[in-house]
């Protein structure tokens, strides 16, 4: 009897301990990813690997927390670019683009760069749902290091005259001298990020019916057994086998070999895949990579055949052979 009481009593000792624990840090390995700025600069994460740390603000146009958390930001940018770190903001909001976070920018006087997510793919990565945020990722682990706000200085509706915790510059302190982040996930003040939740967001994803007609349309014309990439998208068992490496070259913009921006003019043959589209196949990856009912549309593409691999050229000029005497 005694040793079943004991054991009931560390048992609830168990549960109890479990609901009290914090929440953790994301600690898991985040993939290395692409965004441009709203100046239309190209960042990738990897880009900044020789950096102590990469840190981001999570913007938001109109937001008057963000509005007024800015020049805290600023001054911290200012005091710690030059000791190895990478500034940057980010936005998530799907109701802001380039044009709108630009002019947001020269009407608030700030020009660190403002990474332009929005597709949400990185707020899905970082689990982002607030503005206001601070994020520290560490450059080659790629790692979540910190996340809070800038300090304590702002509240809704009230803010004040004297910041008492300074938690952003007190962890970056501790960075440089590599010592143990001691205040961390700290909820920020700030507002709510809507996320894409839309009807077709919540639809169940499969391979024959969303996802195979995607790559038919924009990658099998290089990914098939006669083309000019490394391996075949000839049917679902080599797309789910090469599926982890999709998400990862996807999120980083390696694919598809594509450099043009996308809101810069209006290009031939452009091998984009759309937003919306980059989605799908990413939420069908993390989701278990269904197969789904029906044929399986890429067994039934034929391998092409090419006079160019890479398209025929818009003009061939043909030159008459030169014949060169011997000298």
């Amino acid at each position: 009897m005694l040793k079943k009481n004991l054991l009931l009593f560390f048992v609830i000792i168990l549960i109890l301990s479990c609901k009290e624990a914090p929440k953790p840090i994301i600690d898991s390995r985040i993939n290395d990813y692409a965004l441009y700025d709203e100046e239309g600069n190209f960042h990738r994460l990897s880009f900044y690997n020789n950096n102590k740390a990469i840190v981001l603000f999570v913007q938001g146009n109109g937001c008057p927390i963000v509005r007024n958390a800015i020049s805290d930001y600023k001054t911290i940018v200012e005091d710690y670019q030059e000791k190895g770190f990478k500034f940057f903001m980010i936005n998530s909001n799907i109701q802001d683009n380039r044009t709108s976070i630009k002019k947001e920018a020269e009407s608030f006087g700030f020009n660190i760069p403002v990474l332009v997510d929005s597709a949400q793919l990185i707020a899905d990565e970082l689990d982002i749902k607030i503005t206001g945020e601070v994020i520290i990722l560490h450059p080659t682990k790629r790692t979540v290091l910190y996340r809070g706000p800038i300090n304590d200085r702002l509240d809704y509706e009230s803010q004040k005259d004297i910041i008492q915790k300074k938690y952003l510059r007190n962890t970056l302190d501790l960075i440089l001298e590599t010592s143990e982040i001691t205040e961390n996930n700290i909820p920020a003040k700030g507002c709510k990020v809507t996320r894409l939740s839309s009807s077709e967001e919540r639809k169940h994803l499969t391979y024959s019916k969303d996802i195979a007609p995607i790559l038919a349309d924009r990658c099998v014309k290089c990914h098939n057994e006669n083309g000019i990439a490394p391996w075949s998208m000839s049917n679902y068992n080599m797309v789910n086998g090469w599926s982890s490496m999709m998400k990862e070259v996807l999120l980083s913009k390696r694919m598809p070999p594509w450099n043009a921006d996308p809101e810069v003019g209006d290009f031939k043959n452009s091998l984009l895949v759309s937003d919306s589209n980059v989605r799908k196949i990413i939420r069908w990856i993390d989701e278990g990579r269904e197969f789904g009912e029906g044929i399986d549309t890429l067994e039934t593409i034929k391998p092409a055949t090419y006079e160019w691999k890479a398209g025929k050229p818009d003009t061939i000029i043909n030159l008459k052979q030169e014949k060169i005497p011997a000298t």
